[in-house]
């Protein structure tokens, strides 16, 4: 069991206490977890992506890095899970208080990328790969459409 997760995919993001925070993919029993490293080296797990139901409510498999936004939480994507099974957008505090902001429905998107904060509005920004109204297109996996370019206002 490897309940800290494994797989880290993207870089990490210094959050407003000092400390570096990233995401892992994946590990033993999870699909993936949010965890700090402390400038002494001190590692903690702050969010476990349980395959608790079909569809991961919370999110799975993290692939891309967090951003710290203006209120000093981060925010980040998840490449399924979520309340549809397709991605969602997540806060999590630096203590690990953890919140689902958006689920993605296919119609808005699906397989959401890196978030950007826009530093006047505080708004994140970013693409799905996935989903929106173009649903022409049919990769005989279930993914369908040209992807959208999102805002959410945390």
């Amino acid at each position: 069991m490897n309940l800290d997760g494994a797989g880290p995919k993207s870089a990490l993001v210094v959050g407003s206490d000092g400390a570096l925070y990233g995401t892992a993919y994946t590990g033993g029993d999870t699909l993936g977890s949010i965890f700090s490293i402390d400038l002494q080296g001190n590692f903690t797990v702050l969010h476990v992506f349980a395959p608790t139901t079909s569809t991961q409510a919370d999110g799975a498999s993290p692939t891309n890095a967090l951003v710290l936004g203006q209120d000093g939480a981060l925010y980040g994507t998840t490449s399924t899970g979520g309340a549809n099974g397709l991605g969602c957008v997540f806060k999590i505090t630096n203590s690990g208080a953890f919140s689902i902001i958006h689920s993605f429905a296919r119609s808005d998107g699906q397989l959401p990328g890196q978030l950007v904060v826009d530093s006047t509005t505080g708004a994140l920004i970013g693409t799905t790969f996935n989903g929106g109204s173009d649903v022409t297109q049919s990769f005989g996996t279930g993914y369908t459409g040209n992807g959208v370019i999102f805002r959410i206002v945390p």
